[in-house]
């Protein structure tokens, strides 16, 4: 697609959707989300990971107790459960996970045509009625959209900083009140600290292409369970050092380490 920026130039940005990559020429570009997720530390995941292996360890367990009680927590697992609740404490978490993303992916491409269908593009999205957790985050996002009154601008924008050299997709461009925000949507389970170096560099780029400021950006989490809607306002460039900071070192990873070979001789003389 061609990104073309306020001050005239157009730049062609190239996404391959299957790999989630971006190239302008034969040049790939990083993204956003690869240089913060290779940066930021996955304990809570880890953590969320173990747990689900415990649970999935408990259920498994449950239908071959001897004892009524349990106090005295008699088991009898045949050799073929024990396996197989080796393997399945092992995939465990990617079970979860990936029900975890086919609600987020629902709930983000609802929003996504809804956005589209207020901007003139597509039919509205049909109003789900029955409860689920795709019906809370949905019904979440309306009334958050009623109460802002925000005018939207665009949804899935594909963008790229030119002097910092990096590309991604924003959710959601708007205007509330007539200032200019950027929005990241969310269906996890918390607002995690990453975000805000990811909607820093949204916002940036955003910028280097409207060519005015971002005025706030808004990390918005629509919890999949509950319905619960949880509101971030973040300052556009609060977060931007670390940002660089993240992308510097997410380009030393990629950098491949030369051996060195040490000769005292280039120290020179001893002061």
């Amino acid at each position: 697609m061609e990104i073309t920026y306020k001050d005239g130039e157009s730049v062609t940005l190239d996404y391959d959707a299957n790999g989630h990559t971006y190239r302008i020429g034969r040049d790939k570009i990083p993204s956003v989300t690869k240089i913060v997720g290779k940066v930021t530390p996955k304990n809570g995941l880890v953590e969320w990971a173990a747990i689900e292996g415990a649970n999935f360890f408990r259920a498994s367990v449950e239908p071959h107790r001897l004892s009524p009680t349990e106090e005295v927590g008699m088991f009898m697992l045949p050799v073929k459960v024990v396996d197989h609740i080796a393997e399945g404490i092992k995939t465990a978490h990617k079970v979860i996970s990936e029900e975890a993303k086919q609600t987020g992916h629902i709930v983000h491409d609802w929003c996504e045509r809804a956005i589209l269908w207020k901007l003139g593009h597509g039919e509205q999205p049909e109003i789900i009625t029955e409860p689920s957790d795709v019906a809370n985050s949905i019904n979440a996002f309306r009334e958050w959209v009623k109460e802002t009154k925000i005018e939207w601008v665009s949804t899935e924008e594909k963008v790229y900083n030119r002097e910092h050299k990096y590309a991604g997709t924003v959710d959601a461009v708007g205007r509330i009140g007539g200032n200019l925000c950027v929005m990241d949507f969310k269906t996890s389970n918390a607002i995690r600290k990453e975000y805000y170096l990811q909607v820093s560099a949204y916002a940036k780029a955003i910028e280097d292409i409207y060519g005015e400021p971002v005025d706030v950006c808004y990390i918005l989490r629509f919890d999949k369970k509950s319905g619960e809607f949880q509101e971030k306002a973040v300052d556009p460039y609060a977060h931007w050092d670390a940002f660089l900071a993240a992308k510097q070192l997410h380009h030393w990873h990629g950098v491949r380490v030369m051996n060195y070979k040490y000769s005292p001789e280039l120290r020179g003389p001893d002061t």
